[in-house]
């Protein structure tokens, strides 16, 4: 019986992630307008750069963000499927620790546009 929810569970989430990774892609696909023209050539300074790495820090924070929520579910999922069998503990509490350290690196994640900026003596640096 155990098996057969776990397997539920896993084939619910499957799709879940199928779908949530397909429909950006099939709204992309319809677009009709006049074909993309590529931006004239500017030079690469301070700032173009710095925004490039902030909004990379804020795809990685909200990714790992979502890692965190989904961790802690499956570590819900583990424990209330238990029934105090000690290897479906052990492997909840490691599914929290899974967590724990997805938002220790997401958390300080933030800060590295800023430590990066003082780094090169940016004083133009507007911050994320």
């Amino acid at each position: 019986m155990n098996k057969r929810i776990s397997n539920a569970v896993g084939l619910v989430l499957g799709v879940v992630t199928l779908v949530s990774l397909v429909i950006p892609l099939a709204s992309l696909a319809q677009f009709t307008g006049p074909p993309a023209q590529l931006p004239p050539t500017t030079q690469v300074t301070f700032s173009t750069v710095s925004n490039a790495l902030c909004t990379l820090v804020a795809w990685i924070f909200t990714i790992l963000i979502i890692l965190t929520v989904i961790f802690i579910l499956w570590a819900a999922y583990l424990y209330l499927t238990a029934d105090g069998e000690e290897e479906k503990i052990k492997r909840a509490n490691h599914q929290l620790l899974y967590a724990a350290i997805c938002l220790v690196v997401a958390i300080p994640s933030r800060g590295i546009p800023y430590f990066v900026a003082t780094f090169l003596n940016a004083s133009t640096f507007q911050g994320c």
